[in-house]
């Protein structure tokens, strides 16, 4: 018979060496990262629904700063105590592999002042986080059916974004390119009348 283990204490499962994070002790924390999530997605539905025009801006780095908060929250809660609300499946590595590059790139555009031109991208990667929303539940228990309905929702929710956000970034690089291209043909016609 296995021997119970306490909140602090980690399970290794699966996989030789592979631990994953327990749930926090106290289940108002998850319910907490839960909401916030969500708030997120409310937050990219919103904005996705809306026009994407420079004036979003301010609205979209909020939702990215919230988003970003909520990862940042979820990897201190990870390094300390050894928690993560998405419990079981994540181990620490999964979570920061998952959680800061993301944090990272984001901060790094806003701070180069760059958000102006992935407005979409940046949108629509804000449906995710009712992915890990769905995680959340789980692990607070839901019923059997929650957990299919996630796994669908994963297909859906998951990969659609994902692959809308690879598509929005390929379109943003493209236009990018050509703009860079008729700018370069405008300076050369400059050029060419002096």
């Amino acid at each position: 018979m296995a021997a119970q283990a306490t909140p602090q204490q980690a399970i290794p499962v699966g996989k030789k060496g592979r631990v994953e994070l327990q749930p926090p002790s106290h289940t108002w924390i998850s319910w907490g990262v839960l909401f916030a999530y969500l708030a997120v997605f409310v937050e990219g539905v919103a904005l996705l629904a809306g026009n994407h025009g420079p004036e979003i801006l301010p609205r979209l780095g909020a939702a990215q700063f919230h988003l970003c908060s909520i990862y940042v929250l979820e990897v201190a809660i990870a390094l300390g105590p050894g928690w993560c609300a998405m419990s079981p499946g994540w181990t620490c590595g999964e979570l920061i592999a998952h959680h800061v590059p993301y944090t990272f790139t984001v901060m790094l555009c806003f701070a180069l002042n760059q958000q102006h031109k992935w407005i979409l991208p940046l949108v629509v990667v804000l449906l995710t986080p009712l992915n890990e929303g769905l995680f959340i539940i789980n692990s607070l228990g839901a019923p059997g059916w929650v957990s299919k309905a996630a796994r669908l929702q994963w297909h859906i929710f998951h990969s659609a974004p994902l692959l809308s956000t690879l598509r929005c970034g390929d379109f943003t690089v493209f236009s990018s390119l050509l703009k860079a291209q008729s700018q370069r043909r405008c300076m050369v016609l400059s050029f060419g009348q002096w």
